[in-house]
């Protein structure tokens, strides 16, 4: 996405406190009292714009290369669009079998308006979860500046816009990334709705709950403790009644309901049912011992726990989460004292003011969540929503040293985003297969009897499915599968394009292996001189 479709998009994420502030100047009894009077409001819409551009510009490009996550969510959802099937031929349904084990199926089906404008490309892939990271900051803004006066608020808005981890996490496809946004949305609306007397916002609150155990699984976990702690803390503060969160948690039961089914027909084992053309599908294999503690010692439990904070402190070896150099929080010698002072004091003042009550709840659940699941910052990425608000609450409470570790954090963003834009896309070329979609549509158009792609690409026919747009039925048609029920399906064959490379070589095949298979095997492929080569990257195509 260029400079210029990024500028107008990131003016329209603007345009709301923009209009207000006009209302307020045409109201002004002197322009120099206004600007006085509403500097930071006028900062705070330069930070949002600053944000949403940050997080949408090239974002067809950078991340280079695609990863297979976004392949697998693309392909299903240019499937449901096209065909009313996911690709193993569930009809619209609630979660994906996609590699077997299931992908969740909320980003999806956000997806599909995009394909059907930009096509199967990396922009419509990303551009919904981008455009959900510029709604997110914008609604972090009108949630703090509700709460706050307009000085602090620009302050949390700010390390919002520039956090490391949002701003990676907005620039590409991960479906489980939608889970944080949607969960930080929920908490706005119940906090607007019970501050202001709104029941419309706090049933909106419910819905989203809902929604959100369809983004990702750690929500079937998270989601009916966060919502037990925050209710039960709401009620003692006499800001919730036992009626409203009965209501309330009849919706969110209701929204959730496909859901619930999803996970009851998985856990006990029953077999896929049908709700109209809606599918809820029996998995082959399930990985619910990803967010479950009941199969698991307590070592094990405290193991987790531990993983879970060294991850935090370092990284989970997932390129996409982290840059080495300024890793999940650019500087971790300050900002954990930064956290640890914010918590502190928030939680303090827990049930002083709902925002308090809200924030420490989320933190608390997402400290329990970390006993039981383990490995990766996406299983745990709901508790950067705390951790976000503890830092720039932290800063807050410096009070007039607050500019020091501001003006430290804006040098690491912009160090940060020249390093993202530069070096750090080098490190993902094999990471992300750059080279493997032009490879692809190379092969593709040479005549061949079989085409033989090496099985060390990692979910290869998954790429294939996309960059060819095969179609749905045709390929569950001719697919021949192994390992049925096991957490990965393998694909060995779609008709004529086998998913290995055979010992021999022969003429009239096509071959697309990387160097290294290649290098492992020459001893082996000693006819490779009266073939012709080509190179695509680390790709080599052999015919």
């Amino acid at each position: 996405m260029n400079i210029l479709i990024t500028t107008l998009i990131s003016i329209i994420f603007c345009l709301l406190p923009t209009t207000e502030l006009i209302l307020k100047f045409k109201k002004a009894k002197s322009k120099k009292t206004f600007l006085k009077e509403n500097i930071f409001s006028i900062l705070a819409i330069l930070v949002i714009f600053l944000g949403c551009f940050a997080r949408l510009i090239y974002i067809d490009i950078y991340p280079v290369g695609l990863n297979q996550d976004e392949a697998s969510s693309a392909y299903d959802a240019w499937s449901i669009m096209n065909y009313g099937i996911g690709r193993n031929g569930e009809s619209y349904p609630v979660h994906f079998i996609a590699w077997g084990s299931g992908q969740n199926a909320l980003y999806a089906y956000l997806m599909i308006p995009f394909i059907h404008i930009f096509g199967l490309t990396n922009l419509a892939i990303r551009l919904p979860m981008a455009l959900v990271g510029c709604i997110s900051l914008l609604v972090f803004y009108y949630f703090l500046r509700s709460a706050f006066d307009d000085k602090k608020a620009l302050i949390f808005t700010l390390i919002f816009a520039i956090f490391p981890w949002h701003l990676m996490k907005s620039r590409w496809g991960l479906e489980s990334n939608l889970f944080p946004d949607l969960i930080l949305w929920a908490i706005c609306a119940l906090y607007y709705g019970i501050t202001k007397k709104k029941n419309w916002c706090i049933w909106l609150s419910s819905i989203i709950f809902g929604l959100s155990t369809y983004s990702y699984g750690t929500s079937y976990f998270f989601v009916p403790i966060a919502i037990l702690v925050i209710y039960i803390s709401l009620i003692k503060m006499k800001k919730f009644t036992i009626k409203q969160a009965l209501i309330n948690l009849t919706i969110i039961t209701l929204v959730a309901l496909p859901m619930i089914l999803f996970v009851l027909i998985n856990y006990f084992d029953l077999n896929t049912i049908h709700l109209g053309p809606i599918t809820i599908p029996k998995l082959g294999t399930v990985r619910f011992e990803e967010i479950t503690f009941l199969n698991s010692g307590i070592l094990s439990i405290f193991k987790k726990f531990a993983n879970n904070i060294y991850i935090l402190c370092t990284n989970d070896g997932n390129l996409l989460n982290y840059t080495v150099p300024y890793g999940l929080f650019y500087c971790l010698w300050i900002s954990i004292p930064l956290i640890i002072f914010g918590m502190i004091k928030s939680i303090k003042n827990h049930f002083k003011s709902p925002i308090f009550t809200l924030i420490n709840s989320l933190f608390i659940t997402s400290l329990l969540l970390m006993f039981v699941v383990d490995g990766a910052i996406n299983r745990i990425n709901i508790i950067f929503i705390p951790l976000t608000f503890y830092l720039a609450y932290g800063i807050i409470s410096l009070k007039k040293f607050a500019a020091i570790p501001l003006i430290i954090y804006l040098i690491f963003f912009i160090l940060f985003e020249h390093y993202y834009y530069t070096d750090y896309q080098d490190t993902l070329n094999s990471y992300m297969r750059v080279g493997f979609k032009e490879a692809i549509k190379e092969v593709t158009n040479k005549e061949y009897e079989n085409l033989y792609i090496d099985r060390s690409i990692h979910s290869a026919y998954i790429f294939y499915l996309l960059y060819e747009e095969i179609p749905t039925p045709y390929y569950i048609e001719n697919v021949e599968k192994s390992n049925i029920n096991g957490m990965f399906q393998s694909i060995d064959r779609i008709d004529d394009v086998y998913f290995e490379i055979p010992t021999s070589l022969e003429k009239g095949n096509v071959y697309l292996l990387t160097e290294n298979t290649l290098e492992e095997n020459k001893d082996k492929y000693t006819n490779i001189s009266k073939f012709n080569t080509q190179k695509h990257h680390q790709y080599i195509i052999i015919y």
